[in-house]
């Protein structure tokens, strides 16, 4: 299992996808190297929360959201 912690996307980069990307390489070279998912940890009032979510990262009561290789 991977864990991401401290993805942090520039004000000026925000909204054009680059989070996305950055999540998306991470979640394919986790399946490539047959890991069993991603885990990320977020304060509570992130909004990043709802890109996660997106992504099918699901929250648990941590604040913590994971993403299942075979989700």
């Amino acid at each position: 299992m991977y864990l991401l912690n401290d993805l942090f996307v520039a004000k000026d980069c925000r909204g054009k996808g680059v989070g996305e990307a950055l999540i998306n390489k991470a979640k394919a070279l986790c399946a490539a190297q047959k890991q069993k998912g991603i885990a990320i940890q977020t304060a509570h009032d992130n909004p990043a929360q709802n890109l996660y979510q997106r992504l099918s990262f699901k929250p648990d009561t941590d604040l913590h959201f994971f993403w299942s290789v075979k989700s």
